[in-house]
């Protein structure tokens, strides 16, 4: 049926299809944004979890390399805490404790505690000669783990000069 002369409008049916279409569009574009905040959020929680890592090894490298002692016995298996001494150039003792509290690796240094590193699930220590090995796993996304394994060698006790 063809509109009279003045009218104007939709039909009915043009109305329906309208109100499909934008129905339409409009949940493919919220399932896209869900989708797209859901991997931001993924990919945020991994790179926490590398960013703690990362701040962890900085201390423990920093700190077993400075270190001439240690409580880890040669050859043992791996503990959950350890404890690095050392003598600086100005003649004063330093000790520091790693250990993991919770989900929170902390480092005390001279009986001043800081956390180094938030979400670590494990950390286990052990020594080889001079090297010690480290190993840290933190959580990262849907449960994944990340790891991170180093060895560093401790720096030889200084022999006093004749």
């Amino acid at each position: 049926m063809r509109p009279g002369r003045g009218q104007r409008g939709f039909t009915l049916v043009e109305t329906v299809l309208g109100l499909g279409l934008t129905g339409l569009m409009l949940s493919l574009t919220v399932g896209a944004m869900s989708q797209a905040w859901t991997m931001q959020l993924t990919q945020r929680q991994d790179v926490l979890a590398r960013e703690q890592l990362r701040n962890a090894a900085r201390w423990l490298v920093r700190d077993v390399l400075n270190a001439q002692n240690t409580d880890l016995d040669d050859g043992a298996i791996p503990v959950p805490a350890v404890t690095l001494g050392w003598t600086d150039a100005g003649g004063l003792s330093h000790t520091t404790n790693y250990s993991l509290e919770g989900t929170e690796l902390m480092r005390t240094l001279n009986d001043t505690p800081r956390t180094v590193a938030r979400g670590i699930v494990s950390a286990a220590f052990s020594r080889i000669g001079s090297t010690v090995l480290v190993t840290l796993e933190a959580s990262g996304a849907r449960g994944e783990m990340r790891s991170l394994a180093l060895r560093t060698r401790m720096r030889a006790a200084e022999e006093p000069s004749q």
